[in-house]
């Protein structure tokens, strides 16, 4: 492909379905995100096949609206948009500076050998929400008696400033409870979103794995399932 302009990803999308043996006119779905190149109303991707085969009519990409309709729910509730503010704050002061990294590493294999690494909450990378969330989870004691050690090893007082305000977050509950119940919820979001992003999903099957979800999250609402918060 000679760059991501409409016309190139179109002629793209056109030659590998010819080489295919495939017809444009048996085309019944087309699936994107958001972009403005594959969704422009004159001359995007999604118009640009729909000239050329009507029935193949445009619908924003499951996955994508999915992680879209989550983002926003998140960041309306308080708890968890300070969870996922604070959550992403951490792996950046623990992943982008690799002598931070092996400090919290040493204390880990201390208290917490067991434990997996953390991994690090990516904005545009939401299927990584969950795994985020359970390794902050895990390590939450690891990483208390790790930013001591951090702060007394950073000369920078805009890192120890930073690593201050996520250690007062870390002492109040609030945080503490964004982050087990945010893992339990994303941990489903992700495994949906998963699911809807296979090749081989049919729409109806598609569906049928949306509502199992909705059932799981209402189920969640009991009394009986928030007893271990």
């Amino acid at each position: 492909m000679e760059n991501t302009s409409a016309e190139s990803i179109t002629a793209t999308i056109k030659d590998v379905l010819m080489w295919m043996n495939l017809s444009i006119n048996n085309c019944r779905g087309q699936f994107y995100d958001g972009a403005s190149v594959m969704i422009g109303c004159k001359s995007g991707v999604a118009k640009r096949i729909s000239d050329l085969e009507p029935k193949a009519l445009h619908s924003h990409f499951y996955g994508h609206a999915l992680n879209l309709i989550v983002q926003d729910t998140l960041k309306a509730i308080s708890i968890m948009k300070n969870a996922l503010n604070t959550v992403h704050e951490i792996t950046k002061l623990i992943k982008k500076f690799p002598k931070r990294e092996c400090l919290f590493e040493k204390v880990k294999e201390k208290i917490l050998p067991e434990t997996p690494g953390i991994c690090i909450l990516c904005p545009t990378r939401w299927t990584l929400r969950a795994e985020s969330f359970y390794s902050i989870s895990e390590n939450y004691e690891a990483l208390q008696f790790a930013r001591e050690e951090t702060k007394s090893e950073t000369k920078d007082s805009e890192i120890v400033a930073r690593i201050g305000g996520v250690a007062a977050q870390m002492e109040k509950f609030p945080l503490l409870f964004g982050i087990k119940f945010g893992k339990t919820i994303l941990c489903m979001v992700d495994n949906l979103s998963k699911s809807l992003q296979k090749v081989t999903l049919l729409a109806k099957e598609g569906q049928k794995v949306v509502e199992r979800t909705l059932i799981t999250l209402k189920f969640i609402r009991s009394k009986t399932s928030f007893e271990p918060y």
